[in-house]
């Protein structure tokens, strides 16, 4: 099968990139011809040069813009599907991501102007507005890990520390980095490792970012990943504990899952969750402890620093789950699944 997917920049070092590479590897492990779609891209040539069975896309802003859906229509009518990542229908949290706000392209979708089929990384009890007010069901695919880039390596010294956190200083996290993050260095060696973590870096990544968008080329290689994918799994598998803090929606929304939770245990890792509730329907207390509150994430980190056994158990448990069922080459016989119902 012929895969085309929509990366609106290939140097975006945030987790639609990471998510994009999670695909790509699983579609080509897989057997898939895959072939990637920017938005400096020219969207006819494309589509003419590959001919692809499924176009991947999104609903938000960046890709939209990028689209032309006449133009979709035409290779659609040739057998073309059109997979469409969509925004929360109603959003509570973040009305201006909400999909309500944009009923033009609401309309695109109920018209069936737009794609052949919705998903998001949500629950279903969470996407009945969307089939409601479009006519189309929006089916869950959660984030995954790559197994082709993480999996289980044996601890290295030279990355043993007792904690570690490897993301972007987001700024919807920074209110919990205070929280939970910041004092444990007081306690313990903690490497925290990722992107604007400095105010250069952050000025940098808006220069980034903004040349993006404008479809500039001059500030497009500003920045690099700020760590390699070895040392990746190397601090996951070798570091006593992998803290996993979410951005605040998810903490309510609950099932939104980053890739986080999954790429730790892949490599090895032992992982501690700060409180999604939704973690519960996919891992046990046993595969992946969770903390309820600020006071019981740090008596949980104290209690496994002191528990080298059982943190080696529980992250085993863990490893084994997310290796059989929570790979992208899990998420790819997914969407194919869907792919098949069309």
């Amino acid at each position: 099968m012929r895969i085309l997917f929509h990366l609106t920049h290939k140097n975006n070092l945030y987790a639609s990139r990471f998510i994009y590479e999670g695909y790509k590897d699983a579609f080509t492990d897989l057997g898939h011809e895959f072939y990637t779609y920017t938005n400096n891209d020219n969207l006819a040539e494309m589509l003419e040069a590959h001919k692809p069975d499924i176009f991947f896309t999104a609903s938000n802003f960046y890709c939209f813009k990028a689209l032309d859906l006449d133009l979709l229509a035409e290779h659609r009518k040739r057998g073309m599907k059109v997979f469409v990542l969509v925004s929360l229908y109603h959003n509570p949290l973040n009305p201006l991501y909400s999909l309500e706000r944009e009923q033009d392209k609401v309309e695109l979708i109920r018209s069936g102007r737009f794609g052949d089929a919705y998903y998001n990384f949500f629950p279903q009890s969470m996407n009945r507005a969307f089939t409601d007010a479009t006519g189309y069901p929006c089916h869950t695919v959660l984030l995954a890990a790559n197994k082709k880039l993480h999996y289980p390596v044996d601890p290295d010294p030279a990355y043993a520390c007792d904690i570690v956190y490897i993301g972007s200083n987001l700024k919807k996290k920074r209110e919990a980095f205070e929280r939970k993050l910041y004092p444990l260095r007081k306690k313990y060696d903690v490497r925290i490792i990722g992107r604007d973590w400095t105010l250069t870096d952050r000025t940098l990544g808006v220069l980034q970012q903004g040349s993006q968008y404008l479809g500039l080329r001059v500030f497009d290689n500003l920045r690099s990943l700020s760590v390699s994918l070895e040392d990746e799994r190397k601090l996951y598998a070798s570091a006593k504990i992998s803290v996993n803090i979410h951005e605040f929606q998810q903490n309510i929304y609950s099932h939104d899952l980053n890739e986080r939770t999954f790429k730790v245990p892949a490599c090895g890792g032992f992982e501690l969750c700060d409180n999604v509730p939704g973690l519960r329907e996919i891992f046990s207390t046993d595969e992946i402890p969770m903390a309820e509150t600020d006071d019981v994430w740090f008596e949980t980190i104290a209690w496994f620093l002191e528990h080298d056994k059982e943190r080696r158990e529980i992250a085993a448990r863990a490893t084994a789950k997310v290796l059989a069922e929570h790979t992208y080459h899990n998420r790819v016989a997914q969407l194919l699944a869907v792919h098949a119902t069309l």
